[in-house]
């Protein structure tokens, strides 16, 4: 229902890539993300008829509730990243107060999501990237 409310209508526009922040909801399901996100970004790239790039955001530590409940959508958020032309970028230096399940520095973040899409975008050209982002 989200699909056909929210992306079949504007799946007509072109997009240069999507960009993904992942909320806590998973966490209780963490064994099934890494299907049901590529299926996703799958459903999406067929919706515009092309292998677009995928950027998201690996879950932020928080005491979710489960114990390794975080952890474990990490792991499942790490396979993910072996899906064609994905990347994560990891967070958890920049989260300082891990009880808070909303991090402040949501700035830093978009910035390495940012820096991820225009390295790959200008191909090879020199850019300021000065945070460490993971691609498995």
């Amino acid at each position: 229902m989200a699909f056909n409310a929210m992306i079949a209508p504007i799946a007509r526009f072109a997009i240069a890539g999507a960009i993904w922040y992942q909320g806590e909801t998973n966490t209780a399901y963490p064994y099934t993300y890494a299907k049901l996100f590529t299926e996703m970004m799958g459903t999406w790239r067929k919706a515009w008829k092309y292998n677009f790039p995928f950027y998201y955001v690996q879950i932020a530590p928080f005491a979710y509730g489960e114990p390794y409940a975080g952890a474990l959508l990490q792991e499942q958020q790490s396979k993910a990243a072996a899906y064609p032309n994905v990347g994560m970028v990891v967070i958890s230096d920049l989260v300082t107060d891990t009880s808070n399940i909303h991090p402040k520095n949501k700035h830093d973040v978009g910035d390495l999501l940012a820096n991820w899409a225009l390295a790959k975008i200008m191909s090879g050209k020199t850019l300021p990237v000065n945070r460490l982002i993971l691609k498995m």
